[in-house]
């Protein structure tokens, strides 16, 4: 199932590839997206230009802890402190415009999908 603007006012995907239901970040709209997150409940986000995604820092990820299931691309981010708070996060896409990534930050991951920079370590 592709990734739809449902009646709810937010994008949303569930689909087989996705291995968690994922809501979609707009920017403009952080507070009421992270109160459809739980009130559904979400165990996954994605952030694009496309769906409204223009954060240059993820921050706002603190407010969404249990995320298990993380995609970021074509984005660009100065700061990646509220990313490392996704102590559950299990599935993690995100491009190289980004400071580096200790990947053993997280103990639940075991899928990513990354660009390698020379910043990034845990990962063998």
């Amino acid at each position: 199932m592709p990734i739809a603007l449902e009646p709810s006012g937010f994008y949303e995907w569930y689909a087989p590839l996705n291995p968690v239901p994922a809501l979609g970040i707009d920017s403009a709209r952080l507070d009421e997206i992270v109160e459809y997150y739980f009130d559904k409940p979400f165990f996954g986000l994605f952030g694009h230009k496309s769906f409204g995604f223009d954060q240059t820092d993820s921050n706002f990820l603190s407010r969404v802890s249990n995320a298990k299931y993380l995609w970021l691309w074509d984005i660009t981010l100065d700061n990646i402190d509220g990313l490392c708070e996704l102590k559950d996060l299990a599935y993690v896409g995100i491009n190289p415009k980004r400071p580096g990534i200790d990947f053993l930050k997280f103990p639940a991951l075991r899928t990513v999908v990354n660009n390698w920079i020379k910043a990034d370590s845990g990962i063998s």
